[in-house]
């Protein structure tokens, strides 16, 4: 992996793809609702020391950290799925 990856300074979005960040972040304000989870609830299952630790990283105007996003999806029991777009649509599944 390069030095960055392993240093985990890589940012899953930035202000080039802020579209993208935009989504991200709307689909995890979605599922805190279906599952009916706070900024608060959230935060203790990640072991967050107040709500405003995940209320910093869902606003955040452009960056969330791989690492964020994975946690976030593993409190509210989910999987980031990454699925080729080629014929062989191989999926790769981070848990």
């Amino acid at each position: 992996l390069p030095q960055k990856l392993k240093k985990n300074y890589f940012h899953y979005c930035n202000k080039n793809n802020k579209k993208e960040v935009t989504i991200v972040k709307k689909i995890i304000k979605m599922i805190m609702l279906l599952r009916g989870f706070t900024n608060a609830t959230l935060a203790e299952k990640c072991g967050y020391t107040s709500p405003s630790g995940v209320s910093n990283v869902i606003n955040r105007e452009y960056s969330m950290k791989v690492e964020n996003l994975l946690k976030f999806m593993d409190a509210m029991d989910c999987e980031v799925v990454i699925r080729s777009k080629l014929a062989d649509k191989n999926e790769w599944v981070i848990k």
